[in-house]
């Protein structure tokens, strides 16, 4: 008899007995050994748990209501804080000004520097480099083939609006 024969029928007791079981057992220490702690192991169960101790349905329907009642609370106060953090973005702010030295608005339009720059942005919007240049008068009508897109975003009429305060024009200047 082999020695899987007689591990299989120590470790399931509902297996039948080979026959020379009890041979095989005295001559094989392996298998007496395993058969020694297969019943030590089989004598080694777990208590059964003690049973549980009856509840009353009131008990039951308190807790139920308990746990009901700390559902809502944290409902409630999940949408109290929703309802804080909506107010708290969407209400207006009161922004701190700096208090502004008064200027009368003369002295800000007849700055040189504003004027300068009037004129500067006249002076893009007006003319085309590659046309008037002198280096390109002997290449005659080249220089209007190689020059740029005619660019009319300062010329445009908001951007000029915009400026009217700064640069007025001398139509401006007549109805003062």
């Amino acid at each position: 008899m082999s020695c899987d024969g007689v591990a299989a029928a120590i470790l399931d007791d509902g297996l039948p007995r080979p026959e020379g079981f009890q041979a095989h057992l005295d001559q094989c220490p392996r298998c007496r050994e395993l058969s020694r702690l297969q019943a030590s192991a089989s004598s080694l169960r777990m208590p059964a748990p003690p049973p549980l101790q009856p509840l009353s349905p009131q008990s039951i329907q308190g807790e139920v209501r308990r746990r009901q009642h700390r559902r809502r609370a944290v409902a409630g106060t999940a949408v109290a804080g929703a309802l804080a953090a909506l107010v708290f973005a969407v209400s207006p702010r009161e922004v701190p000004v700096a208090p502004m030295k008064e200027s009368p608005v003369e002295t800000v339009l007849t700055l040189p520097a504003l004027d300068l720059l009037a004129e500067e942005i006249a002076s893009y919007t007006q003319r085309d480099p590659t046309f008037d240049d002198e280096i390109y008068k002997p290449f005659g009508m080249l220089a209007l083939w190689v020059r740029p897109p005619a660019s009319t975003a300062l010329s445009d009429r908001s951007f000029q609006r915009a400026i009217a305060p700064l640069h007025p024009s001398p139509t401006q200047e007549l109805a003062r």
